[in-house]
């Protein structure tokens, strides 16, 4: 009922080290069906100083045996080529090879969203204070308005769009300018995640999806979909990131990461929203996660 993974891992602490520009104040999208509500904490908050964290010792490489044989190879040519500490991310290009990503098109699965409209993948999120926490949400993919864009989602779909085009300093600055004011609406905790219950708040988490692009009418993205993603963004973000506690938001998000957050050695649980569960047995989830998150913290 309650996937919880507290495998040790590696001594060294967590690694994210940005290059210029200026470290994110908050970035990325996540507005799926999957989960609902937000933390309303300020957005303006000081941008994340994690340019200051602890240097990680080298990122071992992925053990092919834990993972499913079509992950396997992937996985292993992308550790090759993983950034070390010497290498700092950029993080205009990390995030513009994410929205410019066209790994998937729709002969891969004819319910994949993608234009040059509103459909583009989304990256992710860092809130201001990550570094500290090193806490990462991982969901399903993100989701789509049925009834339209409202108008901030169209505004922080043309910053994306910026962003592909042209990734610099300027156009990565107007994102975050623009996710100061969007994120405090982003859907991501409540009934789904235990924020205040852990300790935090929204500026010290970061948050991706297994699947960065939309599906026709929030379907589950097929296993193609989420093999092309997992093996050119996910496991990729890990290493930029290097969480010290990942929490997948549904069952099927940690079905399809779980190898790859094990074989790296961090810990994780995953909030189960299976509509079957009783109250008694979301309680029971919900508290496990809680004590997961915060037992990870202390011990950093």
């Amino acid at each position: 009922m309650t996937s919880v993974n507290t495998k040790s891992r590696r001594p060294s602490p967590c690694l994210v080290r940005l290059a210029s520009p200026p470290p994110l104040a908050g970035t990325g999208a996540f507005e799926s069906p999957h989960s609902d509500g937000i933390s309303s904490q300020s957005a303006s908050a000081s941008p994340p100083n994690l340019s200051q964290a602890p240097r990680a010792e080298a990122t071992p490489r992925p053990s092919a045996l834990t993972l499913d044989p079509l992950l396997g190879y992937a996985l292993l040519t992308m550790a090759e080529s993983a950034p070390t500490p010497s290498t700092p991310p950029d993080w205009p290009t990390e995030f513009a090879s994410v929205i410019t990503c066209t790994r998937c098109t729709t002969v891969d699965s004819s319910k994949l969203l993608r234009d040059n409209g509103e459909h583009i993948p989304q990256p992710g999120y860092i809130g201001a204070r990550y570094a500290s926490t090193r806490v990462l949400l991982v969901g399903q993919n993100p989701g789509v308005n049925t009834v339209g864009l409202a108008a901030p989602d169209r505004v922080y779909t043309a910053a994306l769009r910026t962003l592909g085009r042209t990734p610099n300093d300027s156009t990565f600055k107007a994102l975050c300018n623009v996710m100061d004011a969007f994120v405090p609406s982003w859907p991501v905790h409540g009934r789904y995640f235990p924020l205040a219950e852990c300790g935090l708040t929204l500026q010290d988490i970061a948050y991706c999806n297994a699947v960065r692009c939309r599906t026709v009418s929030n379907t589950t993205p097929s296993n193609r979909l989420a093999t092309n993603c997992v093996t050119a963004h996910f496991q990729h973000w890990l290493i930029l990131l290097e969480p010290c506690v990942v929490v997948f938001i549904g069952k099927w998000a940690h079905d399809q990461c779980r190898a790859i957050t094990e074989s790296m050695g961090i810990p994780s649980a995953y909030m189960n929203r299976q509509r079957s569960l009783s109250g008694a047995e979301r309680i029971q989830n919900r508290e496990e996660v809680v004590r997961v998150v915060r037992s990870t913290r202390s011990s950093r």
